[in-house]
C-alpha cells in the first residue's frame, strides 16, 4: 500500500496501548528486512532516515523511492519519517521527496530558540498536512555523564514539556527520562549492547498528565525491555531503535568473512546481515506490542 499516515497510526497505538516502532535505516540495505519483518509480524512500521546518514551515505531521493517501492508491495502500514532534521532546508528537501512525517531536533538549543524554530517547521508542515515531532532535552552519551542513572536535572521537565507542546503545536514529543546513548564496543566477536538506561516512570506520568500529544522515546536500544513495556502502559506511543540494527549488521558481516574470507559476491555478504536485522526488528515489535496489530 502507499506510505501511511503517521497521525492515524499514532491514534491507533494510543487507543490500543501499544507503541509504534521506528527503525532507523542506516542505508538502503536496511529497508527491505525492516519492512519484511513488519509484514511477517503483521505490524505497522516507521522507516526513518536520519539526515546525517542520508547526506553522508544515501541519496535522499533514492532512499525515499526505495521505501515507497517496498511499501507498495506489502499490506501493512509503512511511514516514511525524517529523523533528527536539523534545519528547514533539510526538512523541505525530504518533504519534496515524499517523506510524510517530520522530526525537527532543536534539543541542543535553549528552550525559547527551540520553540521558535520548531514553530516555523510546524507552520510549513501543517500547510502540507504532515505531522511534526519535536524534542527537548538531548539524551546523553554514557561517556558524557559522571554516573548512572541519569540525574533528574538532565531529564525533561513536565512544565517545559507543556509549554513546548502548547507553543509549537507539534503532534509528538521526544522526551528524555533516563535513556542513554552508548557507542557499542567490540567484545570478542560481537558489539555489546548493555541495557544501562533507567527510565524515570514517575516523570512519564507527570509529562503525560500535562501534555496531549504522542510521547516518543529515542535511545531505546540501551533501555531494558521491561522498562519500555512499563513506559508504553504509561502513555508512550513511539519507540526508536537504531544502534541495535547497526551493530547486528556489522557483527553479521564480520562473522560472514570469518567463516568464508574469500567471499566477494554482494548477496552472500548482504543476506546474512539482512536476516539478522529482520530478527532484531521482529523481536522489538513483540516487545512494544505492535505485532499482530494490523
Amino acid at each position: 500500500m502507499p506510505i501511511f499516515s503517521m497521525s492515524d497510526l499514532i491514534k491507533d497505538a494510543t487507543e490500543r496501548k501499544y507503541a509504534l516502532g521506528l527503525f532507523v535505516a542506516a542505508d538502503n540495505t536496511f529497508i527491505k528486512p525492516i519492512i519484511e519483518a513488519a509484514e511477517e509480524e503483521d505490524s505497522p512500521v516507521i522507516i526513518a532516515g536520519h539526515f546525517d546518514y542520508l547526506k553522508s551515505h544515501v541519496d535522499v531521493k533514492v532512499f525515499a523511492r526505495t521505501v515507497k517501492t517496498h511499501a507498495e508491495n506489502v499490506d501493512i502500514p509503512v511511514v516514511l519519517h525524517l529523523d533528527h532534521g536539523g534545519n528547514l532546508q533539510q526538512i523541505l528537501q525530504c518533504i519534496s521527496e515524499g517523506f510524510n512525517s517530520i522530526m525537527f531536533d532543536g534539543s541542543n538549543l535553549p528552550l525559547y530558540r527551540n520553540i521558535l524554530l520548531t514553530k516555523k517547521v510546524v507552520e510549513v508542515a501543517k500547510a502540507l498536512e504532515l505531522p511534526v515531532e519535536g524534542e527537548i532535552n538531548k539524551i546523553p552519551l554514557d561517556t558524557d555523564i559522571e554516573k548512572l542513572p541519569i540525574p533528574e536535572e538532565l531529564m525533561t521537565e513536565p512544565e517545559e514539556a507543556k509549554r513546548f507542546v502548547e507553543e509549537t503545536e507539534i503532534d509528538s514529543l521526544a522526551i528524555a527520562i533516563g535513556q542513554v546513548h552508548r557507542i557499542p564496543k567490540l567484545e570478542g566477536d560481537f558489539h555489546s549492547i548493555r541495557k544501562i538506561g533507567k527510565l524515570n516512570l514517575e516523570r512519564i506520568k507527570m509529562i503525560r498528565e500535562v501534555t496531549d500529544v504522542a510521547l516518543c522515546l529515542h535511545g531505546s536500544t540501551h533501555t531494558p525491555d521491561d522498562q519500555i513495556k512499563k513506559a508504553i502502559k504509561l502513555g508512550v506511543s513511539k519507540i526508536n531503535i537504531g544502534t541495535a540494527l547497526m551493530t547486528a549488521s556489522a557483527d553479521s558481516i564480520r562473522r560472514t568473512f570469518e567463516i568464508n574470507p574469500d567471499i566477494f559476491e554482494p548477496d552472500q555478504i548482504k543476506e546474512p546481515s539482512q536476516k539478522k536485522i529482520k530478527e532484531i526488528v521482529k523481536e522489538k515489535m513483540r516487545v512494544i506490542g505492535s505485532a499482530k496489530k494490523w
